[in-house]
């Protein structure tokens, strides 16, 4: 099962890029960009579900919630693109609890690491999880550095996580 599942990711993957990067130089509304856009959306769907399915039957929770966050970022787009303007629907309150329950898990997740021994869950730091759940908030913990701080600190027994910040600088 593994295998096929693999080829699935992989394809759907290279076929994102490819039609992606088609549906952006077709004339907007074309036949070709619709068809393109459509391609993109169904790979990125197979793509975002054959990563998040093995994540979480491995116990990768950050690569599980990764895929679940992806596959709700194409979704959404694609029905704001098929919906008229200013329009909103059932749809879109209920899509609205993926994101939080998300951010929620990323954040557990990262606690969780956090009051670890190690300060490590799964081979992640805390930062790690908190990182990606605050990614907006990236220029402002740019400008702080303080985010870095905590993959610094002398309890990481790995001189690789000590290194983190210098590399995320």
């Amino acid at each position: 099962m593994r295998f096929p599942l693999l080829m699935l990711h992989i394809t759907a993957g290279t076929l994102g890029i490819l039609f992606g990067f088609l549906a952006i130089f077709f004339l907007k509304g074309s036949r070709r960009h619709l068809l393109a856009g459509n391609v993109f959306v169904i790979s990125m769907v197979l793509l975002s579900s054959s990563g998040a399915y093995p994540g979480f039957m491995k116990h990768q929770i950050l690569n599980g919630q990764m895929g679940v966050l992806t596959f709700y970022l194409v979704a959404t787009t694609w029905v704001t693109a098929r919906r008229g303007d200013g329009e909103t629907g059932i749809f879109d309150w209920g899509a609205l609890m993926v994101p939080l329950a998300v951010g929620a898990g990323l954040v557990t997740y990262g606690l969780e690491a956090a009051n670890s021994q190690t300060g490590l869950k799964a081979r992640h730091c805390q930062a790690a999880a908190m990182f990606t759940c605050y990614r907006p908030n990236l220029s402002v913990a740019r400008r702080s550095k303080s985010w870095c701080s905590v993959c610094a600190d002398s309890r990481f027994s790995t001189p690789r996580l000590r290194r983190l910040p210098q590399h995320m600088a």
